[in-house]
């Protein structure tokens, strides 16, 4: 590809300096563009579920390898030609100590404080609020509570 290039501009009589930072320029614009990403379902404070081999994904550079650590497992993947990769955790046991999930490719990006356990997902609309203060006794609601988490 770069002798094509080359050619083409050397037959348009440019000089041999131009005709390297150009193509010196498409090629740092390549690399730029292989940054390890991911979906925006997977951030800081996530909570995967438990005892599920839960799926990890993202992008990358058509072939990087990309590796994926969390709780002492490491699984690898390779990006395909969309750049698309994919791996799958082992089931991990509930924990509500905060981990660090890593993904590593020619960047690293580090979720911190993921907790495994129950995944709930609710639908609807209004019906789905309710403030403490709604609660038959509030103030005892919150003088009793032991989540500490929420």
């Amino acid at each position: 590809m770069i002798d094509v290039v080359l050619t083409a501009f050397s037959t348009l009589r440019m000089s041999k300096h131009f005709v390297r930072l150009v193509v010196l320029s498409l090629l740092v614009g390549l690399n730029l563009q292989a940054e390890v990403k991911l979906p925006s379902i997977f951030g800081h404070h996530m909570v995967l579920q438990r005892d599920h081999a839960n799926p990890v994904w993202g992008w990358a550079a058509l072939g990087e390898k990309i590796t994926v650590s969390i709780a002492g497992q490491s699984h690898s993947a390779t990006a395909d030609k969309d750049g698309a990769w994919h791996v799958k955790l082992q089931p991990l046991k509930v924990n509500a100590k905060g981990q660090t999930l890593t993904i590593k490719g020619s960047n690293t990006i580090a979720l911190t404080d993921v907790l495994v356990g129950e995944v709930w997902v609710c639908s609807g609309q209004s019906n789905m609020a309710m403030s403490v203060d709604r609660a038959y006794d509030p103030d005892l609601e919150i003088l009793t509570a032991k989540y500490p988490n929420i």
